[in-house]
């Protein structure tokens, strides 16, 4: 079906004077809007009839140019088969279509300089927003000074940057309350890993916890990132001697990852090793042994941040805000 007839594009003028309708009342129609529910259905199928026969399509450009929007919201992250993460971006897909919007995904596999090239291809495309969840949007001072100095919609999740932009946080501390009360007494010693920078700022209401019911916190660094080499540096540590029986493991896959190993060379889980993980999915309670996990409500933390990035030019920069809660399962007693 062409779109042009000629070489020139069919427009809404085109396609009224086919329907014999007024060009506003095609606009109504083709683009949506709420008061074409007024129209009578007839007149409706008039024009999508006459739209389809002349092969009319929308201009983008136009559209963006009318109404200041892409109508295309964006998100950065580094690892599309983690669970967790492909989790959020089914979510925000979800959310961003619901809203009437494209959703693209970038997948840089932790290469900070891919990370900095696809926020910028997001800002030179002028997208509506972006969700970002690395920690690498300081490692450009000249492209970070210009999305704030220009108040481009960014929402920040996981990012150390403690600036000016929205972000997406989860309030664990009753959650962690719960689940180190119930590992300390069990427990003199419990172990979290951690990334370099990232202990103690990051973990302060997991070692406040600790410390109120008697329990020693003990962050254990690790530096690989990809699955398989984090996996085999989390067993290597979690095997040693004097290594805690008890464990906080930020990231769904890693968790997973390090359960499965255990599991397999026959450590008894919880009798010997227990484990709770930051964050939750489905996948936490069928996996084998089902983990314990600090959640939170990923679908409401995804319509959330769909919503403030679509209404970022009334809003200005937020904190959004989530409540984790503590789910047992058959990694803890």
């Amino acid at each position: 079906m062409a779109t042009q007839s000629g070489n020139r594009r069919i427009t809404l003028a085109d396609v009224a004077a086919r329907a014999g309708v007024d060009k506003s009342t095609v606009s109504l129609v083709l683009n949506r809007k709420a008061l074409a529910a007024r129209l009578l259905p007839e007149t409706r199928r008039k024009i999508t009839d006459a739209a389809c026969e002349l092969g009319y399509r929308p201009s983008i450009t136009a559209r963006e140019f009318k109404s200041g929007k892409s109508g295309i919201l964006a998100m950065v992250l580094g690892d599309i088969e983690n669970v967790y993460f492909a989790s959020m971006a089914a979510a925000f897909i979800k959310h961003a279509e619901a809203a009437g919007c494209q959703a693209l995904i970038s997948v840089t596999g932790y290469d900070p300089k891919r990370e900095i090239e696809a926020l910028r291809m997001f800002y030179d495309r002028n997208v509506d927003g972006v969700l970002y969840t690395l920690h690498s949007i300081e490692a450009d001072p000249a492209l970070l000074d210009t999305l704030l100095a220009t108040r481009f919609p960014v929402v920040l999740h996981g990012s150390r940057n403690p600036g000016t932009f929205s972000r997406l946080s989860v309030d664990c501390e009753e959650a962690l309350e719960e689940a180190v009360g119930s590992i300390a007494r069990r427990h003199r010693r419990v172990g979290v890993f951690v990334y370099p920078g990232e202990w103690p700022r990051n973990y302060r209401s997991f070692e406040a916890a600790c410390r109120r019911h008697g329990a020693i916190p003990v962050p254990c660094p690790i530096a690989a990132i990809e699955s398989k080499p984090l996996e085999e540096e989390m067993v290597a540590i979690t095997r040693e001697a004097n290594a805690p029986r008890a464990w906080f493991v930020s990231g769904t896959a890693p968790a997973m990852r390090l359960a499965s190993r255990l599991y397999r060379a026959k450590v008894a889980i919880p009798e010997e090793f227990e484990m709770v993980t930051f964050w939750d999915t489905d996948w936490c309670s069928v996996h084998i042994p089902a983990l314990s996990t600090i959640a939170f409500d990923m679908d409401l933390a995804m319509a959330k941040t769909v919503a403030h990035l679509r209404n970022f030019a009334t809003e200005g920069p937020q904190h959004l805000r989530l409540t984790g809660r503590f789910i047992p399962r058959e990694t803890t007693r």
